[in-house]
């Protein structure tokens, strides 16, 4: 409707032999400004590193940050990366004008743990986690146009940066201990035109504090598929690190053709330039192993991590192909240190 919406999805695991499923309401309340209270009830199977503020993704209704069978086909793998749990949560969010708008967020988790999220503590193994908190995050925007439909907006891409504030509190309850703990982080994204192409980069930070099990702290979305991800650490493994203090840079160069369109017969085929560098680095303060022993594969940055790539896209206007090289910690076992990899992307 209008004003309001109600919605859910149901599903059945062949593997576990479970039910999944979620519901989910909400409703425009009648204010002169858009103001609208959510809340949702989830009971399923999620990433381990899912991120709830990942609010670059979600500005795209069509991407989730989740895992899918886009990540499984293109890794050549099975969905070993999830975990089991219950989740609520309920939200107020406003437009304070045409630029800013706000958005409080209470939820509430219940991680089961498996082999892909283990809960370990020396000899002792804990079956689940609670875990608590609020978020107020902000966006701010400058003359950005946007699609509205019932309540759903889309954003419509402009000159002018695109910022996030977010504060959270909360805390994490395992083995009848609590944790509490604060986060702040903030994100940068901008898509700047210029006359022979365009710059797409976006920086985010951030820090925390308290003691968190790992699970809590800022794991950066690697990638080991051969897809191209514009906010992912294309050659980073999955759950690499996990960082209590970051700062991350994801940029892109497109050039309209200012080396491709004077070659003979290549110029015809409209191929543009494609140059990409990522860059993180951030710390882990031993306290946090604390409360739950890390797993073998995730450990710190002992430098920064970059990598760098070039290609080529507009390919029949849609594709995108890349060859990119990992710069930084390249003596580790099992990473790749260079790889080929493709992208869509729509380049009318």
């Amino acid at each position: 409707w209008k004003n309001a919406e109600i919605g859910g999805y149901w599903g059945y695991g062949l593997r576990d032999k479970k039910h999944k499923y979620a519901v989910f309401a909400s409703y425009r309340l009648p204010f002169h400004k858009k103001t609208i209270v959510s809340g949702g009830y989830t009971d399923d199977l999620r990433r381990v590193d899912y991120d709830y503020q990942d609010f670059l993704l979600r500005e795209n209704p069509l991407l989730s940050g989740d895992e899918d069978i886009s990540n499984t086909l293109f890794s050549f793998r099975s969905s070993d990366r999830i975990n089991p749990r219950k989740e609520w949560y309920l939200s107020l969010s406003h437009d304070w004008n045409n630029n800013i708008e706000s958005k409080l967020i209470f939820r509430r988790h219940q991680y089961m743990g498996n082999n892909a999220l283990p809960f370990v503590k020396g000899d002792m193994i804990f079956s689940t986690m609670q875990h608590q908190s609020v978020v107020l995050t902000t966006r701010f925007s400058f003359n950005e146009k946007s699609f509205e439909d019932h309540l759903s907006r889309i954003y419509i891409p402009g000159n002018h940066p695109v910022i996030y504030l977010n504060l959270e509190a909360g805390s994490a309850s395992l083995h009848e201990t609590e944790y509490p703990y604060g986060k702040i982080s903030a994100t940068l994204s901008h898509r700047y035109q210029f006359d022979v192409g365009e710059w797409n980069y976006s920086i985010n930070a951030g820090g925390m504090i308290g003691k968190l099990p790992y699970n809590l702290l800022w794991i950066p979305h690697g990638s080991e598929s051969f897809y191209f991800k514009n906010n992912d650490f294309n050659l980073m493994n999955y759950m690499e690190c996990a960082l209590d203090k970051y700062i991350s840079m994801h940029h892109e160069w497109m050039f309209n053709g200012i080396l491709l369109n004077h070659i003979p017969l290549i110029r015809l085929l409209n191929l543009r330039e494609l140059v990409s560098f990522k860059f993180l680095y951030g710390s882990t303060a031993g306290m946090h192993a604390e409360i739950l022993d890390f797993p073998t594969a995730i450990g710190t940055l002992q430098s920064p991590y970059m990598e760098v790539g070039f290609g080529i896209t507009n390919i029949l206007r849609i594709f995108s192909l890349q060859s990119v090289w990992r710069l930084s910690d390249t003596n580790q076992p099992d990473i790749r240190t260079w790889s080929i990899l493709a992208g869509i992307r729509f380049n009318f």
